[in-house]
């Protein structure tokens, strides 16, 4: 119980970092890793327009098999003629011309066959990179916390140092210690200082790049 309280704390801490970073792109919060994906997939106009252009290919493939189908003319003719010496003579006629390829090589079925096996390529493709950029943000996202937990543990050390360290400035006063043991302390509190940098730094990295995605 006390560790799943520990962890919704460092969510939090998370998610108002995060907060705080994309403030300038209308206050975005990320709630949990799909509603990362989601909002990622929809600003994405790279993925967008791949699959866009993807299924409308599929779509238009489907009406080529009208080149397998007759071709039906109608042709509508009205004449009349005039005469002095007989009578009017008036003809309308409507014609009807249906056409069919019996035989053309194979190239219609061919090429139909190309197209389609070239749409469904593309669409293949299309969700080959919607996946592949989801397991990007995914990856990222969870880096993000992973660098959160380091920073916060880094930053719970230096506390720890630097608690020490008055301990270990009394000590060296009072002549308890040598100078030697406390310019090595000194300097062990010099490193942890700088991996709590080093980690801050780098969470900052990796929300960043997360942001980009």
């Amino acid at each position: 119980m006390r560790k799943q309280i520990k962890s919704n704390k460092f969510c939090t801490i998370l998610f108002l970092f995060l907060f705080i970073h994309f403030h300038s792109y209308g206050q975005i919060i990320i709630e949990d890793s799909t509603h990362a994906v989601n909002i990622a997939m929809q600003n994405s106009s790279e993925i967008i327009l791949q699959g866009i252009s993807a299924l409308t290919n599929m779509k238009i493939s489907k009406f080529n098999i009208r080149d397998f189908l007759p071709s039906v003319n109608f042709t509508f003719s009205d004449n009349q003629s005039i005469s002095q010496f007989s009578a009017d003579n008036t003809s309308k006629s409507l014609t009807l011309a249906v056409s069919q390829v019996i035989f053309d090589g194979g190239q219609r079925s061919l090429s139909y066959k190309i197209s389609n096996m070239s749409n469904l390529y593309a669409y293949n493709e299309y969700e080959q990179a919607e996946k592949l950029f989801t397991t990007q943000i995914l990856n990222q996202y969870y880096s993000v916390l992973k660098n959160v937990e380091i920073a916060r543990i880094k930053n719970d050390l230096l506390n720890v140092a630097k608690e020490q360290l008055v301990i270990v400035e009394r000590e060296f006063q009072l002549g308890l210690i040598t100078e030697t043991n406390y310019l090595e302390f000194y300097i062990s509190y010099l490193e942890t200082e700088n991996d709590k940098t080093v980690s801050e730094r780098e969470l900052e990295r990796q929300i960043q790049a997360f942001k980009v995605l």
